[in-house]
C-alpha cells in the first residue's frame, strides 16, 4: 500500500470523526433534552399518583369511620329490634288478653240480648194477657152491674110483690 491511500483512508477516518463528532453532537443533547421531558412526565405522573393515593386513602379512613358509625348504629339497631320484639311479644299477649275479653263481652252480649228477647216476649204477653184480663174484667163489671140491676129489680120486686100464701 502506498502512502498515499493512507493517507486518504486517514483523511476520510478524521472527515468521518468530525462529521461523527458534529452529528453526534446533537443527539445526546438530544437524548438528554428527551430524557429530562421523560423524567418530567414522570415526576408528573408521579405526583399525580400520589394525589390519587392520598385521595383513596382519605377515601378509605371516611369509608372505615363511615363503617365503624354503620356498626355501631346496626348494633344500636339490633338491641332497639330486640326491645321491639320484647313490645310486639307484650303486646301480642295484651292483644290476644284483650280479644279474649272481647270475646267473653260478645258472648254476654248474646246471652243478654237473648234475655231481652225473652222478656220483650213476656212483657208482650202479659201485655196481651193484661188487655184480655181488662177486657174480662170489664165485661164482669158489666155483668156485675147486670146482676146488680138484677138483683135490685129482684129486690124491688120482692119488697113490693105480696107476701106468699101460707102453704101449711
Amino acid at each position: 500500500m502506498d502512502n498515499m491511500t493512507i493517507m486518504y483512508i486517514f483523511g476520510a477516518f478524521i472527515l468521518g470523526l468530525l462529521i461523527a463528532w458534529f452529528a453526534g453532537r446533537s443527539g445526546p443533547k438530544r437524548a438528554l433534552e428527551e430524557c429530562e421531558a421523560n423524567a418530567h412526565t414522570l415526576q408528573r405522573n408521579l405526583d399525580d399518583r400520589n394525589r390519587s393515593v392520598s385521595k383513596l386513602e382519605t377515601q378509605v379512613k371516611d369509608q372505615l369511620a363511615q363503617v365503624d358509625r354503620l356498626t355501631s348504629e346496626n348494633s344500636g339497631l339490633t338491641s332497639q329490634v330486640k326491645s321491639s320484639e320484647v313490645g310486639l311479644a307484650a303486646a301480642n299477649d295484651e292483644l290476644a288478653r284483650l280479644q279474649a275479653d272481647l270475646n267473653r263481652a260478645t258472648s254476654e252480649q248474646l246471652r243478654l240480648t237473648t234475655e231481652l228477647s225473652q222478656v220483650q216476649g213476656a212483657w208482650s204477653g202479659a201485655q196481651s194477657r193484661s188487655a184480655e184480663l181488662s177486657a174480662l174484667l170489664e165485661e164482669s163489671e158489666a155483668e156485675t152491674e147486670r146482676a146488680e140491676e138484677v138483683a135490685e129489680e129482684i129486690a124491688t120486686m120482692a119488697l113490693t110483690a105480696p107476701p106468699p100464701p101460707d102453704r101449711r
